[in-house]
């Protein structure tokens, strides 16, 4: 008797814990494409949080530290408005990468993306560190914190870009697009407004 097995797609395994960060680190790729499996909400959310705090604190060592005291004691304020700006600037960078993706026939969740997005900033965390290293070079201390600061950025870009890619599962070129797409969306409109002042100059010049 000839017995007809049937198998069913087993659901891809997620991440759990401390591998969300290990594989962030070791396979981003594998990290992106395992997320939407994955429980990473909070990790995110203390990313960018560290982030910024990072970033601030190295920007208060690089030009605050041998300032005045009241510029000091502005530092918990420096602080928040940091993780505020970062926040910001990674919530509406994820809503435009979430329309663009769309548009170009992506298939992802904007709530994956901006967990994703919020991973990717991970490398934001080690500027403290990059500072402290340049501090230890003399002279040279300017040019190692400039190439640490290139590298970090490198890094990060890196990363957003897989995001993308693999949120919504489309090409490299069109994940480059969607990364670029704040910044021409801001250009287009500065270059409208252009016009139209150069216009309404030229007419009430006329």
């Amino acid at each position: 008797m000839n017995t007809i097995e049937s198998y069913e797609p087993q659901e891809e395994i997620g991440m759990q814990g401390l591998e969300i960060i290990y594989q962030l680190f070791t396979n981003p790729i594998l990290c992106m494409q395992k997320l939407p499996n994955t429980t990473a909400g909070s990790y995110a959310a203390l990313i960018i949080i560290l982030s910024g705090i990072s970033v601030a604190v190295a920007e208060f060592i690089l030009l605050g530290a041998n300032s005045p005291s009241i510029i000091k004691f502005f530092l918990p304020l420096w602080l928040v408005l940091s993780v505020i700006g970062i926040a910001g600037v990674w919530f509406i960078s994820g809503a435009i990468f979430h329309l663009v993706a769309e548009w170009l026939n992506g298939q992802g969740k904007a709530s994956v993306l901006l967990i994703a997005l919020g991973l990717s900033l991970a490398p934001n965390m080690l500027t403290v560190p990059a500072i402290l290293v340049s501090y230890a070079c003399g002279d040279l201390s300017f040019f190692v914190y400039f190439f640490c600061k290139l590298l970090i950025i490198i890094w990060i870009f890196k990363l957003q870009v897989i995001s993308i890619r693999e949120v919504y599962r489309i090409s490299t070129f069109k994940a480059l697009l969607v990364f670029g797409s704040p910044s021409i969306i801001i250009a287009g409109i500065l270059l409208a407004v252009m016009i139209m002042i150069c216009v309404a100059l030229s007419m009430a010049g006329s």
